[in-house]
């Protein structure tokens, strides 16, 4: 998966000159492996954000920024996993195709009404700890 990402991120971003190109990537892939590493975080999943973290830029990556559906649709595509592996996290309309479509989608505790119906659980807000405390309750990355 790591590498299947690696390699479409080479072929997307060599030739950007917005200083978010390829190279920059593989600082930021390098830097949070090392961190991960140090902090007992799970490397795959850590190596994978630092990598895509520009994937759905709106200057880098018009074909996905459209909607948030569309960019974990191609994510899925080039690294080789199913949907259904992800746990989503949004608040406003703009986050209701994503919830819908990945394995687990979770509503911010300060989410519209219409995200929350959406949504296969509600956590606590943006201004309290909700995605922290998720993830360490279940136990995605664990020290």
């Amino acid at each position: 998966m790591v590498n299947n990402a690696l390699e479409y991120i080479k072929e997307k971003f060599l030739g950007d000159s917005s200083g978010h190109d390829y190279y920059h990537t593989v600082r930021v892939y390098k830097i949070a492996t090392e961190i991960a590493k140090q902090e007992y975080a799970d490397v795959n999943i850590v190596q994978l954000a630092a990598l895509l973290h520009d994937v759905d830029d709106k200057k880098l990556s018009p074909e996905t920024h459209a909607t948030k559906k569309n960019a974990i649709m191609k994510i899925t595509e080039v690294c080789g996993f199913a949907t259904d592996s992800i746990i989503a996290f949004g608040d406003d309309y703009a986050d209701i195709g994503m919830l819908e479509l990945c394995g687990t989608g979770v509503a911010m505790g300060n989410a519209i009404d219409e995200v929350k119906n959406k949504a296969d659980i509600v956590i606590g807000s943006n201004d309290e700890d909700g995605i922290v405390d998720f993830i360490e309750s279940e136990c995605i990355i664990c020290h």
